[in-house]
């Protein structure tokens, strides 16, 4: 990817993550994770898609990821969501790009639990 384009996707990075901080369904004084949610939902929606097989995650991808709170995103995931996301790919995802959902924490309506030794 040239340094233009790259520049360009960084930047709507950042104008959908201020957006989302100011139009996201927050309750007073509760962190808010849902602008970050559908960030990582519209850039790696081929990657976390329910149908076909997982996709690498670019730099790209993973530099949005490593800017989120992938915990607090997995809480927040509906019902409804879970029915175009794949909720282990998620997991996958967070796990791939350094920033892993702990053991144990809620992912859509599913308990995480790492079953793998090497972390």
């Amino acid at each position: 990817m040239n340094n233009e384009k790259r520049h360009i996707f960084l930047s709507e990075i950042s104008v959908k993550t201020k957006d989302a901080v100011f139009t996201a369904h927050q309750v007073w004084g509760d962190y808010d994770c849902y602008g970050e949610k559908e960030l990582v939902k519209d850039i790696r929606k081929d990657t976390i898609k329910f149908e076909g097989a997982y996709i690498d995650p670019s730099d790209l991808c993973c530099h949005a990821v490593e800017q989120s709170d992938m915990a607090c995103i997995c809480r927040v995931i509906t019902h409804e969501e879970e029915k175009h996301i794949n909720v282990g790919k998620i997991i996958r995802l967070a796990r791939e790009c350094n920033k892993p959902v702990p053991s144990g924490a809620k992912c859509g309506s599913k308990k995480w639990k790492n079953n793998t030794k090497n972390h």
